[in-house]
């Protein structure tokens, strides 16, 4: 299934991404969170399609903190964006590509938190 440019896409952040920033003394998300060459991601427009939303994303994952940006962003970092539904996740998605230093960079830069650590 197609994944539009505008579905928001829900990607889960493990604590050890969320760093001291010495710029401004206070944390925040590192870039390494979006390193991976096949990113993992939630489709959120099948999880609302499915009457379902973020929190079916954290099930299980609850030390995990949870951040958004659309397929459409992910698209224009030359990013290939497939639905690839595992057996426990029929909403599972992945961001395939080269992912350099710039582009991770624009990931973290363009995120909008859903569940957030404090001091960020």
């Amino acid at each position: 299934m197609p994944i539009p440019d505008d579905c928001n896409l829900l990607r889960r952040i493990n604590p050890v991404h969320i760093v001291p920033d010495a710029n401004t003394g206070r944390r925040r998300l590192s870039s390494g969170a979006f390193r991976d060459r096949q990113m993992s991601v939630d489709a959120e427009c099948l999880l609302a399609a499915d009457g379902l939303d973020w929190r079916f994303t954290m099930n299980g994952h609850g030390n995990c903190f949870l951040v958004r940006f659309t397929a459409g962003f992910a698209r224009q970092q030359q990013q290939l964006v497939e639905h690839k539904p595992l057996v426990d996740n029929p909403y599972h998605t992945e961001i395939t590509g080269r992912k350099s230093a710039p582009i991770c960079n624009a990931f973290r830069d363009v995120v909008t938190w859903v569940v957030a650590p404090t001091g960020i």
